[in-house]
């Protein structure tokens, strides 16, 4: 995903191994691109921001699923 907006700001916190885990867990069943992805849409979330990236980034992939429903089936090859 690109985004137009640079991030320049970091955030440092400390976990234990399980919640490290259980993050990387969460991170993977969301199908989030990684997990920093993951933890930025979460605090913003939180905080009452709305992710504009994550709208954007699932316009795009419903766009995709729709061509893809839509495109031509392909012809079995012999």
């Amino acid at each position: 995903m690109i985004t137009s907006r640079r991030r320049d700001r970091t955030l440092v916190f400390r976990l234990n191994q399980a919640e490290y885990d259980r993050l990387i867990e969460a991170a993977m069943s969301r199908g989030d691109r990684s997990v920093s992805e993951f933890i930025r849409v979460a605090v913003m979330s939180a905080v009452g921001g709305a992710s504009q990236d994550r709208v954007q980034e699932l316009e795009q992939r419903i766009q995709r699923l729709e061509e893809q429903l839509l495109a031509p089936a392909q012809p079995a090859r012999d």
